[in-house]
């Protein structure tokens, strides 16, 4: 898109030669319309290398949008202006002539073409399709907590993709031997992955005591939803002794 508006941009400079004041005119309204596309771009692409991070993903989104919408509405101004339905310099050729609405019409299509892209990925983050969207996985950042865990990562309907660092902290008597157990489950319950991760400080107190922990999968094919389960260790083998702490999560 970018490449096509400078190329573009480059052969209506060479139709504006004969009018200095529209030459220097329509240059600055097609470096606008490139300097839309430019915020499209970077919106889109912010988002799509920080998945992982919500409030990263939601501002490079609607940067993306805002792109779209000033590129919209830069190729109707053009349009309206060609057409004479609002006032502007007389003779100013760069919106006038078959060229020129040509342009006008890719930077509209490229608008909305912007703001196509973004709804699609919109739709996308739904998980329920059945009525008007919410996005759950974005919404806010939530982090699931007690009084004896605190899990870091992920975060409540955090999207992840292997390997992906576990952590957070508990209290040192859900460790045993310095680590606890962690359980990777797929949208039917079932476990892909049985793992633990490991304390970072002396575990053997009645305080918190960070954890860390490196989780390794393949995703699975029933769903991009799972379960990330931290237990408390539990090397007596009591039911009364059992705890854990669940976390919902959506693989990439």
């Amino acid at each position: 898109m970018t490449f096509l508006i400078l190329r573009l941009t480059a052969m209506f400079r060479k139709l504006q030669s004969a009018d200095r004041i529209a030459n220097v005119e329509g240059t600055a309204f097609h470096y606008g319309a490139l300097a839309f596309a430019l915020i499209a771009v970077a919106g889109a692409v912010a988002s799509l290398l920080t998945l992982d991070e919500p409030v990263t993903v939601m501002v490079g989104f609607g940067i993306g949008v805002l792109g779209g919408l000033l590129l919209l509405a830069h190729g109707l101004f053009v349009l309206a202006r060609g057409a004479g339905w609002m006032p502007g310099r007389t003779g100013t050729r760069y919106v006038k002539g078959l060229a020129a609405r040509v342009i006008a019409l890719f930077y509209v299509v490229a608008g909305v073409t912007c703001l196509s892209v973004a709804y699609v990925f919109l739709a996308s983050q739904c998980t329920d399709a059945s009525s008007w969207c919410v996005i759950t996985k974005w919404n806010t950042v939530q982090y699931v907590s007690t009084d004896d865990i605190s899990i870091t990562t992920p975060f409540v309907n955090q999207i992840i993709a292997s390997p992906f660092t576990l952590s957070g902290e508990a209290v040192g008597n859900w460790y045993f031997e310095a680590t606890l157990p962690v359980k990777l489950l797929d949208a039917d319950g079932n476990v892909l992955v049985q793992t633990y991760v490991t304390a970072q400080d002396e575990w053997m107190t009645t305080d918190f005591v960070r954890f860390e922990g490196l989780l390794e999968f393949a995703a699975p094919e029933n769903g991009d939803k799972g379960t990330v389960v931290f237990m408390k260790d539990n090397p007596s083998g009591l039911p009364e002794n059992d705890d854990s702490v669940e976390v919902p999560i959506y693989f990439r």
